[in-house]
């Protein structure tokens, strides 16, 4: 059965990357204009969601009939999550894996996703607790539980998740700039200029970045240094209005 999945598993990947070398020109033009879009980043750990679900079903019974049935569910679930236009054909597979399999992490935590998506983070909130609860190394899993919990204002808990994110994967700048985020929501300005130098160190360039770096040492006095901060977001994405006011 494992083997199947994972080429399975290996499908929706190849899928994945395959949907966005199509859409190549159009994602450079809009990365121009945005830098820091985790798009495509979301869909391929949905696709690695597939092939952690095959290597959980390594840890099932050869039996467990029901527990077979939500990894295929999943697998055809990860593959719609590729696809946007999709998205509530996918939560339906996610739903009926969850059926099957109610605490199936790769289920939970591709449903979870999907209702983030959606605009539904409050929703997602138990589904990502259970995938993090089953997956306490996952570090793709924090971060998005992170991202739900600070969408529905709980900057506190997301940022502990952030947290956890990066003691598992210390070098993702995604994370380092979420984090940042919700310290500076939290009032803590002087732990979040770190994280937003350390996110510029591993992604230069990144308006939002270099924005939120500026907001932060304004917030500790160093007007100087946040004026430096915010002219160089100007000069790659003159159209900033957040860096010019």
């Amino acid at each position: 059965i494992v083997p199947v999945l994972l080429i399975l598993a290996a499908g929706g990947v190849v899928e994945t990357l395959a949907a966005l070398k199509r859409r190549e020109p159009q994602r450079r033009a809009r990365k121009r204009r945005e830098r820091g879009s985790n798009g495509s980043r979301r869909r391929l750990a949905i696709a690695g969601a597939i092939a952690a679900a095959a290597i959980a079903c390594a840890h099932l019974p050869l039996d467990d009939e029901r527990g077979a049935r939500a990894t295929h569910l999943v697998g055809i679930a990860g593959t719609l999550a590729t696809d946007p236009a999709r998205t509530s054909d996918a939560m339906t597979f996610y739903t009926r894996a969850l059926a099957e399999s109610p605490q199936f992490p790769a289920a939970q935590f591709g449903l979870a996703t999907m209702l983030t998506r959606t605009g539904r983070s409050a929703e997602a909130l138990p589904h990502f607790q259970q995938a993090v609860r089953a997956w306490p190394d996952h570090a793709e899993a924090r971060y998005n539980f992170g991202l739900a919990l600070a969408a529905t204002g709980n900057a506190q808990e997301a940022s502990r998740q952030y947290t956890g994110a990066l003691r598992i994967n210390p070098d993702d700048p995604d994370t380092h700039l979420a984090l940042a985020k919700a310290l500076i929501t939290l009032e803590h300005p002087d732990r979040a200029v770190p994280h937003y130098e350390r996110g510029l160190a591993l992604r230069p360039h990144d308006t939002t970045a270099l924005v939120g770096l500026g907001v932060a040492l304004t917030q500790l006095g160093r007007s100087d240094q946040a004026i430096e901060h915010y002219r160089t977001a100007l000069t790659h994405n003159p159209r900033d209005a957040s860096a010019e006011n």
